[in-house]
């Protein structure tokens, strides 16, 4: 009777014997061949697919806060050395090669902050207004008690008086007035200051 008690005994954690995977951080249980997934991270292809969705709606651009809510700091190293690219700091490309002009605005945003507008020349030349020095670094707009310096070709600017922003195809812009009182000023040359002046008000750019 006892031998039959205990074969009955083992035939029953037999049947309910589970196993733990460890499977790049997400735990699975199986029993027998049925698999159920353990509650918290999700599984590494909905995670790669999130990061994806989000780097296509941001130029693929993404900052490394938003990389380490999907990846660890080992995946975040490992992309970094086989696909993806520094631009500024703490921010990435997902991709290898240069950045389009649209690519570098997208970066200078995401690495000056949340209310981060871009500002000076580089809203004047997307205005369309004429006559502007050459640039090939972005200008930026944030609030002062924001703190961000400048850094590779990103010119960032405090100001304690932030204008409304204008959304222009997803980014942010200072308004046409104030982008051409702070290119002014910074120029300090008065013929280009007055040829950008001239041309934002008679074209009704800036009124």
């Amino acid at each position: 009777r006892d031998s039959r008690h205990l074969c009955h005994i083992g035939a029953a954690i037999h049947d309910t014997h589970v196993t733990y995977e460890q499977r790049r951080g997400c735990g699975r249980l199986s029993t027998g061949t049925r698999q159920m997934s353990l509650p918290g991270r999700p599984h590494r292809h909905v995670l790669d697919m999130s990061l994806t969705a989000l780097a296509a709606q941001q130029d693929g651009i993404v900052t490394r806060t938003q990389a380490l809510a999907e990846l660890s700091v080992s995946e975040l190293r490992q992309r970094l050395a086989k696909s993806w690219s520094m631009t500024l700091p703490g921010v990435y490309a997902t991709f290898r090669g240069e950045l389009t002009h649209r690519q570098r605005s997208r970066a200078a945003l995401l690495y000056a902050g949340e209310s981060a507008q871009l500002a000076d020349v580089t809203a004047l030349a997307r205005y369309g207004v004429r006559y502007l020095p050459p640039e090939s670094d972005l200008y930026v707009l944030i609030p002062a008690e924001q703190h961000r310096a400048s850094r590779g070709f990103v010119v960032v600017r405090r100001t304690h008086r932030i204008p409304g922003p204008r959304l222009i195809e997803g980014l942010s812009y200072c308004p046409p007035e104030r982008a051409l009182v702070e290119a002014a000023a910074r120029i300090g040359v008065p013929q280009t200051a007055h040829a950008m002046l001239a041309d934002a008000v008679n074209r009704r750019i800036a009124g």
